[in-house]
């Protein structure tokens, strides 16, 4: 179990884009509403203007394959480092739209042989 909030760099590799989600999508618990549904600017931001902003919408799902190097494991425990299989969702209440929804091992027979690292 890890307890506090280690913080550790994850690289990593898109391996599915799920969908948009619809309009009329109900609320998810996990992530919550999206900022821009009670907005106080006062103005309407529709989907199409949400998209070329942010690139996606609230609540959009992505999966990866991502690795924890072993000299960036930091204050996390050392069973992290290995590769993984993750799910991001994007969350346009946060600073960083993109956020860790799922994490599950990556079997060694799945990983990926050369994920790039981009600085």
């Amino acid at each position: 179990m890890v307890t506090g909030k280690p913080y550790t760099r994850l690289i990593g590799v898109i391996t599915e884009v799920e969908p948009l989600p619809p309009e009329d999508a109900p609320v998810d618990p996990v992530i919550g509403e999206s900022f821009y549904k009670h907005c106080t600017c006062g103005k309407a931001h529709p989907r199409s203007e949400l998209i070329e902003q942010l690139g996606t919408v609230h609540g959009a799902k992505v999966h990866a394959v991502v690795y924890v190097a072993p000299e960036r494991v930091g204050d996390a425990p050392a069973e992290w480092a290995g590769q993984w299989n993750v799910i991001l969702v994007a969350n346009d209440a946060l600073q960083a739209l993109w956020h860790m929804y799922g994490m599950g091992p990556c079997s060694r027979d799945q990983w990926i042989e050369r994920i790039p690292r981009v600085y």
